[in-house]
């Protein structure tokens, strides 16, 4: 269900970032994406790393999970989320070069 959710809500998000409304889709996606993110990784963990390390990994992905949600919270609290994401596509303005010798 994440999946569907975030097909969704990037594309609308980007669109209507920056303004009031790209908030709660900011929020939504603080939340979507490391969910996301854990579902998937539980499942690798469950298939592929030995029954006697897969309580510990698992235990490690939950705080790398919440501290990724954490951490996406608080880029929404500035930028936002999406905004951070457009970033990643916007060219860097070209560096003046000083008079300093």
């Amino acid at each position: 269900m994440t999946s569907f959710s975030l097909v969704a809500l990037v594309p609308i998000g980007l669109w209507l970032s920056p303004s009031g409304f790209s908030f709660p889709i900011d929020t939504a996606l603080a939340f979507l994406i490391p969910a996301h993110a854990h579902i998937g990784t539980k499942g690798i963990i469950l298939d592929y790393v030995p029954r006697g390390l897969q309580t510990p990994s698992i235990w490690g992905l939950r705080v790398a999970t919440g501290l990724a949600f954490l951490g996406l919270l608080k880029i929404n609290q500035g930028s936002g989320v999406t905004a951070g994401l457009k970033q990643l596509w916007r060219p860097t303005p070209p560096k003046v070069a000083s008079d300093k010798h």
